[in-house]
């Protein structure tokens, strides 16, 4: 058995996912069944969506991040999809941003967002071939990710994975857009109180005076029928379009005089900087993203009691987030300086997809002496 297949049965053993030691072998064919499954699907697949089962989408991108496995170190070569060979393995390239920013005293957190395949593997395949757990629920079937995050914790990186979060709640609604390949309003909500409650905890934001922790935003929940991304694509290839899904999203913002509520703008210079691809983007920016002020942005703000920054971009999750924040520090260091966390979210299939380079540094060598340009 390889190391990281034994890290990830104690973990699952650990924590009472597996109860006892013959019960892995009908996990290791569930998970192989899910990655043969993912395979078979993405084949030949045009516009990227997928139908699954109960009117479930899925994007053919994430469903061949599932069936790759492993995706670091000696794996990386086969399982990235980048070009170039220095770029396809990201552990290195995450260890060498927590590095950077440790120069500057700033914290990185890395949150992960598992594959919807993962969350929702019963809408891929028959939930007879999965071995619930005591309570009824999904096990993870992703060994892969499981077995990462554990080495990046060992490494020395605080890595929030919300899938466990996700599989939870699933019975208090759906926790993933059944149209689109993001999160829906309560996976924000979910994924947004676990992240307040980290940030809550740090010696520096318990330091803050009050005033600078106390806004008082207003909230409000509306249901929003959206235009997913994998709806659009599919509707495109199938006679009988379905119909738009509506979610219930929570808006967070001020009283605008119009009595309408305006959203909360973000803060160049907040101490927490959220950065990314597009789910930190989901219901927050507006357009192709669905709402504007129900993103984790805005919940975060509401939660913290004071606005977040953001750094984030459609597509590219990984490298171009990276290059403009450097942009930006370029012009205006204060907006690095002022930073005690930068929270990494990303969809994990950006883990194969996306390039993973080292040269990216935080900010310009006149503003960080030990760092230099790209």
């Amino acid at each position: 058995m390889r190391p990281c297949e034994l890290l990830t049965l104690g973990l699952l053993i650990c924590s009472g996912h597996v109860r006892a030691a013959d019960e892995k072998p009908r996990l290791d064919r569930a998970v192989e069944l899910l990655r043969q499954t993912c395979k078979r699907k993405a084949r030949g697949v045009s516009l990227w969506s997928v139908a699954g089962k109960d009117g479930w989408l899925f994007m053919d991108d994430e469903l061949v991040h599932v069936a790759a496995g492993p995706f670091w170190g000696e794996h990386a070569r086969k399982a990235s999809r980048v070009q170039r060979s220095d770029e396809r393995d990201p552990l290195p390239a995450i260890l060498d941003y927590r590095d950077r920013l440790a120069a500057r005293g700033i914290e990185l957190l890395l949150v992960p967002i598992p594959p919807k395949a993962i969350v929702y593997a019963d809408k891929l395949m028959d939930v007879t071939d999965i071995p619930l757990r005591p309570d009824g629920s999904l096990p993870r079937l992703d060994p892969a990710h499981q077995a990462f995050y554990a080495l990046l914790r060992s490494k020395g990186v605080e890595v929030l994975d919300p899938t466990e979060l996700f599989l939870a709640h699933r019975r208090e609604g759906d926790t993933y857009c059944k149209q689109d390949h993001h999160y829906s309003g309560l996976g924000v909500s979910l994924l947004a109180t676990r992240l307040a409650e980290r940030i809550k905890a740090r010696p520096w934001y318990r330091a803050l005076p009050e005033s600078a922790r106390s806004a008082r935003y207003l909230h409000e929940r509306r249901r929003v029928q959206i235009s997913g991304d994998l709806w659009q694509t599919f509707r495109l290839k199938t006679r009988e379009v379905p119909e738009r899904e509506v979610l219930e999203l929570h808006f967070v913002g001020t009283r605008a005089a119009d009595g309408s509520l305006s959203p909360v703008p973000t803060d160049a210079h907040s101490p927490v900087l959220v950065f990314g691809g597009s789910h930190a983007l989901i219901f927050h920016a507006g357009g192709d993203m669905q709402a504007r002020g129900a993103g984790l942005p805005d919940a975060l703000a509401l939660l913290l009691g004071f606005a977040v920054d953001l750094v984030a971009t459609r597509g590219d999750m990984v490298h171009n987030p990276r290059i403009s924040i450097y942009r930006r520090a370029r012009k205006r260091p204060e907006t690095i300086r002022c930073k005690k966390i930068f929270i990494w979210v990303f969809a994990a299939r950006g883990f194969t997809e996306h390039r993973w380079s080292r040269r990216i540094p935080l900010m310009p060598a006149s503003a960080a002496p030990a760092e230099s340009s790209p």
